[in-house]
């Protein structure tokens, strides 16, 4: 190898690059100041909604994390289906994943529900930040089902099967259109009590199921992105 080639490009690769990932990262980029709002608005409601937050966020986190990892699966499965031409293939792959998903969030989802119990008596904390804790895990076990079927079918099969626009336009939609109108207005207008504003600030999880379903059935984002 000559130096000179560690230094060289393919252009057109490049452009392709850029092109496919840019939606990734823009969407990341408002993700990360979605979460900075979300934030602001349970600081609004106080200090024990932020502890409970925080808590139920890294408990739910350790059984999502399953259901997150199979975003990463699909994606290659499917990137790589479309890769070698095997289009014939995509079909189902597509529905067998979606059915692992959903049996997977329903498992996970309940474990959750059943043992937040236990997990949060190994917390010192107040009555008032462990009654919350628990309503919000309650929340959390319920979305858990839509998060690990929405999100790998959104990143996992779709993205991975070239149409990375899709999942960004459809992730900020959600979230500056709905979640997090809908939460400041029920925290900051109507003062409604944690819980309700906790249902808002999660229920994006399982209203993008519907969407994700429909376009992930209709195959239409296959993209060959190879040359």
């Amino acid at each position: 190898m000559k130096l000179r080639e560690l230094f060289s490009f393919d252009t057109a690769y490049l452009k392709d690059y850029i092109r496919v990932s840019t939606p990734v990262i823009l969407s990341g980029l408002l993700w990360g100041i979605a979460q900075a709002a979300q934030t602001a608005v349970l600081g609004h409601i106080g200090a024990r909604a932020i502890a409970a937050n925080s808590i139920a966020v890294t408990v739910s986190q350790v059984f999502a994390v399953f259901g997150m990892a199979c975003a990463n699966v699909a994606s290659v499965v499917t990137g790589k289906t479309i890769g070698e031409g095997r289009l014939d293939m995509v079909r189902s792959y597509a529905k067998t994943m979606q059915g692992i998903f959903l049996a997977l969030g329903l498992a996970l989802g309940g474990l959750l529900f059943i043992f937040k119990g236990p997990i949060i008596g190994f917390y010192r904390i107040s009555e008032e930040t462990r009654s919350l804790t628990m309503g919000f895990l309650t929340i959390l076990s319920v979305t858990t089902v839509g998060s690990c079927y929405e999100y790998p079918v959104e990143s996992g099969i779709i993205g991975g099967g070239g149409d990375t626009r899709y999942a960004a336009v459809v992730d900020n939609l959600f979230m500056w259109l709905f979640t997090i109108p809908s939460a400041a207005l029920s925290a900051f207008v109507f003062h409604f009590p944690p819980v309700v504003t906790y249902c808002f600030l999660k229920a994006d999880q399982l209203l993008k199921c519907i969407p994700n379903s429909i376009v992930c059935n209709r195959y239409r984002w296959a993209r060959i992105l190879t040359r």
